[in-house]
């Protein structure tokens, strides 16, 4: 893993930790699994979507339920934390001013590999 993945990761998790998760999962594995645990409902779906389509580049449209996947391979005794109401709004925020921001460099990236 490259130094800067690990630190977009790190960042990521400390977001997580801000809006109330749990400092050692990332936002997506978050999101994943309170999407997958607690469906149907509209935020952790709403979320899920938004962070699905800005990784769907480089992987597909399950990005959420392989990072939480992948997190609790690494420790199944992970505790994912929904966090207290108010702190969902600072999630969805989060989210969406992240995903803004980082979707059109995933999706280029994505098709300049393609045209490799």
């Amino acid at each position: 893993m490259t130094i800067a993945r690990k630190i977009l990761i790190g960042v990521d998790k400390f977001f997580n930790w801000l809006s109330g998760g749990n400092i050692d999962n990332t936002i997506s594995a978050r999101v994943g699994y309170f999407a997958a645990t607690t469906y149907p409902n509209p935020f952790w779906q709403l979320m899920e979507s938004v962070i699905n389509f800005a990784f769907w580049p480089i992987d597909g449209p399950d990005h959420c339920l392989q990072a939480m996947k992948k997190e609790k391979e690494q420790d199944d005794t992970n505790d994912f934390k929904q966090g207290p109401k108010f702190t969902m709004a600072v999630l969805a925020w989060f989210t969406i001013i992240g995903c803004s921001i980082i979707a059109p460099v995933i999706w280029v990236l994505g098709k300049l590999k393609e045209g490799r």
